[in-house]
């Protein structure tokens, strides 16, 4: 597949195999990475920022679309925006970084509930329910089957909507991004 014949990738193959790029499988005869080529993707897995990553594309969206795109991770008080990329038009709502979305009333936090463990959703939505740093809204106290309906339309749907609530006049998508373990 490189284009070389045996004889000539032979030696490469050798000094892959001494520095730990490289192993030979036993059985099969087959190389696969070694150790050493292992450990070096770990390390660039600890240093690569999924923020990072994500702030090109998210100001490509939000430019092609003409709307205010926001990025949120899971914060100790639920789902907060970590970087907004915002419209050239006006928009009425001040959200910045460090927002903590509600988990139920807003597009964003209905994708974390959707898509996080039940148990860590619901600890969420709990804490919601007494924290004003929230923007919360008295319908996070939802009967536990239209919760799980909420969830699974999310799910079905593969995205998140939410019509001006919990701010009148403001709509919102919110679509999930998974890691390479799909977490």
């Amino acid at each position: 597949r490189a284009g070389m014949t045996s004889a000539k990738a032979h030696p490469y193959v050798v000094s892959y195999v001494k520095l730990g790029l490289l192993e030979q499988d036993a059985l099969t005869g087959h190389y696969r990475l070694g150790p050493f080529a292992l450990q070096l993707g770990l390390v660039s897995l600890q240093l690569l920022s999924p923020v990072r990553v994500a702030i090109p594309a998210i100001t490509a969206l939000g430019d092609a679309i003409g709307h205010t795109v926001a990025l949120a991770v899971l914060g100790t008080h639920g789902p907060t925006i970590v970087y907004i990329h915002e419209s050239a038009g006006p928009i009425h709502v001040n959200m910045r970084p460090g927002t903590v979305m509600s988990t139920v009333n807003t597009a964003t936090g209905r994708v974390f509930s959707a898509y996080l463990p039940p148990k860590i959703a619901l600890a969420h939505i709990a804490r919601e329910l007494t924290d004003e740093r929230v923007i919360a809204h008295e319908s996070a106290r939802l009967p536990k089957a239209q919760f799980e309906a909420m969830v699974d339309e999310v799910r079905g749907h593969g995205l998140a909507r939410a019509v001006g609530v919990p701010i009148p006049g403001i709509n919102a998508l919110s679509a999930p991004v998974f890691d390479h373990g799909g977490a």
